[in-house]
Order: C-alpha cells, then sequence, then structure tokens
C-alpha cells in the first residue's frame, strides 16, 4: 500500500543537530515527493510561529499538527483545523503552582505563538546571542508580567518547563498532580513538555488524516524522541531516527539508516515513499550484522549462512530473476532471528514462536540497513511463516523452504521417512529434487 502522507517530527528527526537547517538531501526528497502527489506534514511539539524558519526551507510542508497534537492548521490558508486546548480553568491552575518556584522558565504555546514571563527576557535573549536557532524565535515570542493573566482568554495548547533542579522533576509532577490531569513528555533532564491529557500527536494526526480522508495504513511518521512514542505506535509506517531514543526506536516498525544531520529524512523517504524497491549493492553487510546479532552461537551462524546460500543455489539454479535470487538469499540470512527472541520470551524456540517474534527485528535490521519497503516486508513475511509450508506463495518462499529443510535434515539426522515425507509434501523445484536425493537416505530417492 502506498504512502498518501509523510509526517515529520523537526528536533532530532527533520532538522540538523543545529535545531534550524533542514539538510539538502531532506528538501530534495519532500520535493519530489510532493510531484507524486504525496502530501508532508509537521508533527511537532513547536506551535505555528515557531515553524516558520522552518517552513521557508520546505514550502511544499501542507500542514502542520503542533504543540504535541494540541491542535492542526492548514500552513497554506492559516487556517485552524482543529483545536484541542487545556480547560482555562486547568491552565490558570498550573501556572499558579508553577510560579511558586520563580527559578524556574515557563513557556506558554497559544493560539500559535509563544508566551514567557518577562523575568526570563534575559535568559531568553542571552540564548539568542549564543544561538540563531533561539534568536529566530524572538519575532514570535510575547513576554508578559504575568503569565496566567495574559492567558485569559487564550487558547493554552501546550506549557513548557526548564531549568529544573536536579531531583525536582518528580516533586514538580506531584504538585501539578500530572498523573491524573496532564499529558508529560520530556527528552532533556531539566525540560518537560505539558498538555491537556489524552493530547499527543498520534491523536491529533489521527485527527488531521481524518479530515483528508487518508486511513493510517497509508501515512509515513518519522520521530525520535518520546513525544513521538504514540505517533510510532499509531503509523502505518513509523520510522524511527538512526539517533532516536531506544524507546522510540522499539515502538517503530522501521529505522532510518542515516543520522537526522546525515539527513535520514530524505534517505527514508527515498526508499519507503521514491523508490519502495530498492535493495543495497550486496548483501555482505547483512550477512556481517547477523553474525553480530547471533554473537556467541556459532551453531546458529553457521545454519543461517547455508540456509542462505542453499536458498540463492536453488533460485539461481532454476533460472529465477535475479530480483527473487536476493530476496531467498535475504530471507535465508534473517529466516531464523527469531530464534532469541523467543528463547528470551517464552523459553522456548518452537517454529510458531520463531515465526510470531522474527518479523519486528527483521523489519528493523533490514532497514537499518538501507533495504527499501518491499524488500523488507517481503523477508518480515517469510521470516513470520518459513515453516508454514502451506503459504508458500512464491518462487522466493519455496528456495527458502526447500534449503532450510536440507540443512536441518543434516543438523538434525532426520530419519529416512522425515525426508521422504518431505519431499513428497513440499520440494517443488529440480533443484531441490536434485540435492535431497544426493543427501537423503536411500529410500526417499525413488
Amino acid at each position: 500500500m502506498s504512502v498518501e502522507l509523510i509526517a515529520l517530527d523537526l528536533d532530532g528527526t527533520l532538522l540538523a543537530d543545529d535545531h534550524r537547517t533542514v539538510p539538502d538531501r531532506c528538501r530534495e526528497a519532500i520535493r519530489r515527493a510532493e510531484e507524486r502527489g504525496v502530501a508532508t506534514a509537521v508533527a511537532s511539539g513547536r506551535t505555528t510561529g515557531l515553524l516558520r524558519p522552518v517552513l521557508r526551507q520546505t514550502p511544499q510542508v501542507r500542514c502542520a499538527v503542533i504543540s504535541n497534537g494540541a491542535a492542526a492548521v492548514d500552513l497554506r490558508t492559516g487556517e485552524r483545523l482543529f483545536e484541542r486546548p487545556m480547560a482555562p480553568r486547568k491552565a490558570r491552575d498550573i501556572l499558579e503552582r508553577l510560579a511558586a518556584f520563580p527559578h524556574l522558565v515557563v513557556e506558554v504555546y497559544a493560539q500559535g505563538e509563544s508566551w514567557l514571563a518577562e523575568k526570563d527576557r534575559p535568559d531568553f535573549e542571552r540564548r539568542g546571542q549564543e544561538n540563531i536557532f533561539w534568536k529566530e524565535f524572538i519575532p514570535y515570542t510575547h513576554f508578559v508580567p504575568d503569565l496566567a493573566a495574559a492567558m485569559e482568554g487564550r487558547s493554552v495548547e501546550k506549557i513548557t518547563v526548564s531549568r529544573m533542579r536536579p531531583g525536582e522533576r518528580e516533586a514538580l509532577l506531584a504538585a501539578l498532580n500530572a498523573g491524573e490531569e496532564l499529558a508529560v513528555s520530556s527528552s532533556i533532564a531539566d525540560y518537560m513538555e505539558l498538555n491537556e491529557r489524552g493530547v499527543d500527536k498520534a491523536s491529533g494526526l489521527a485527527r488531521l488524516c481524518g479530515a483528508l480522508g487518508i486511513p493510517r495504513e497509508r501515512v509515513m511518521a518519522l520521530g525520535d524522541g518520546d513525544n513521538d512514542f504514540e505517533l510510532m505506535e499509531w503509523a502505518g509506517v513509523s520510522v524511527a531516527m538512526k539517533n532516536g531514543l531506544p524507546e522510540t526506536k522499539a515502538r517503530a516498525r522501521y529505522e532510518t539508516a542515516l543520522t537526522n544531520g546525515e539527513g535520514g529524512v530524505g534517505e527514508a523517504i527515498e526508499r519507503f515513499v521514491l523508490d519502495p524497491s530498492l535493495l543495497p549493492p550486496d548483501d555482505t553487510a547483512l550477512a556481517l550484522a547477523m553474525t553480530e546479532y547471533e554473537a556467541g552461537c556459532a551453531q546458529r551462524v553457521g545454519h543461517f549462512m547455508r540456509v542462505a546460500a542453499y536458498a540463492a543455489l536453488i533460485a539461481r539454479a532454476e533460472g529465477f530473476p535475479e530480483r527473487t535470487c536476493r530476496l531467498a538469499y535475504i530471507a535465508g540470512l534473517v529466516h531464523d532471528i527469531g530464534i532469541r527472541p523467543a528463547l528470551e520470551r517464552y523459553g522456548s524456540a518452537a517454529g510458531p514462536y520463531q515465526e510470531r517474534e522474527g518479523e519486528a527485528p527483521a523489519r528493523r535490521l533490514l532497514s537499518r540497513l538501507g533495504y527499501g519497503l518491499e524488500a523488507i516486508e517481503r523477508a518480515a513475511f517469510l521470516v513470520a511463516h518459513h515453516h508454514t509450508c502451506s503459504a508458500v506463495d512464491g518462487d522466493d518462499f519455496q528456495a527458502l523452504v526447500e534449503a532450510d529443510f536440507l540443512v536441518n535434515m543434516d543438523e538434525n539426522h532426520m530419519t529416512r521417512a522425515q525426508a521422504g515425507a518431505a519431499r513428497r509434501a513440499f520440494f517443488r523445484t529440480g533443484t531441490g529434487l536434485r540435492q535431497l536425493a544426493l543427501f537423503a537416505p536411500e529410500e526417499t530417492k525413488a
């Protein structure tokens, strides 16, 4: 199923490490995606005004889910597509409680712009002198004597708190009754973001896609931090950045092969949207990665290397197309990737457990190594069904199941009856049948 909308987090994802520059590879990929009719949206913790320096570099971006999902904006018309602000009484109460901690820097996002207390102006301006990233925000930032008073009658999207002292976060959360009242996210030790409970990027993007008529299965979302957790779990094509948090990667279906600063978003758009059939020049990196994955278990390394070699041999001897031969080899390398997580979770490497636990690590590994969407999904399907011979649906699958049996026959010292039953049940290629006859007991050759 093709992607219709690309949703992008900014800091740590689309933007380089300076938090302001969109790498050339990303800008070009977004432009090419738009030419093919694929829309792009921002899904950010920032509010509308703070997006403008980024949007000047990516004019193709159509919509923005802002303030961690508290609202969405049509960037071409300025129309607010929806809002989920904090309840006014709750916002006022939070600001009054935070006022008891005068050393904190409290920032409020409301109605598309940023608001801070006058007392924090020197700190903000000093940041602007040190880094142009902060300087660009000054035109969209309001400094007021009393934040709580300034928010009367305004829709509060999000409240951020920074400059927390070591160990202070938990005390603040307790003072705010955050566990019951708020959605809290934070990827920096002295910083946290507060939204209305139930507000997150995924819920905001879901509402936006509902308005646009785009199903979640056709949404590709990219992110790196803890405020992207729900986004990774919601989108049909969720992609965590190479530089992302481990917890973000664990929730994502795929990973980028490059970091944000290296243009990872652009690279991901290329092989998940623009050229999903992409294969690396060869599979050496995959074979080496699998040996590292199975480090300490020479038996499993030897097994998948033999299966991959046999699968490629059968496919090539049968004259299958080169892409089919590659896919058979790739699947052979990763077909048992589920053994380790199956043993950890169930204490068993039984076939159904391998199949169930192997899909996710196969997707993550292949995506990290630069394989296109089609190859990743085909390999993941074969991993999830390689013990289910009734599911064989193609030549790559046929080569894999025959290769796996040939190696297992030798390693497990199978009986004559087992080899003969396999011959009758699922061997179909001439090459596989000849190999089976060469190595099976005499009674199976007839």
